[in-house]
């Protein structure tokens, strides 16, 4: 089995801003649901429920999404419980 490469990886989902996040569609057009903001201010995936199966890039991919959406709200509350921690010493 041939392994993509990280550009054919990159195009394999295509990420469409809406309110409050993105909506998720493979490259062929399917959508697979919504990343949303929860009430916590992180993102989650909502997955469209469905019958079939996705490869394990597809599951990887959207990770790497949501990891990279939630970077700057994780160094915030990093930031917020230094300075916290600091002024408590």
């Amino acid at each position: 089995m041939q392994r993509l490469t990280m550009r054919q990886t990159q195009s394999l989902l295509n990420y469409i801003p809406i309110q409050g996040g993105y909506q998720v569609y493979y490259e062929n057009g399917v959508y697979l649901g919504d990343i949303l903001t929860d009430v916590d201010g992180f993102y989650y995936y909502w997955p469209e429920l469905r019958g079939g199966s996705w490869a394990s890039i597809v599951m990887r991919l959207i990770a790497d999404k949501l990891d990279e959406l939630n970077q700057p709200w994780e160094e915030e509350i990093e930031r917020y419980f230094n300075e916290t921690h600091k002024v408590l010493e």
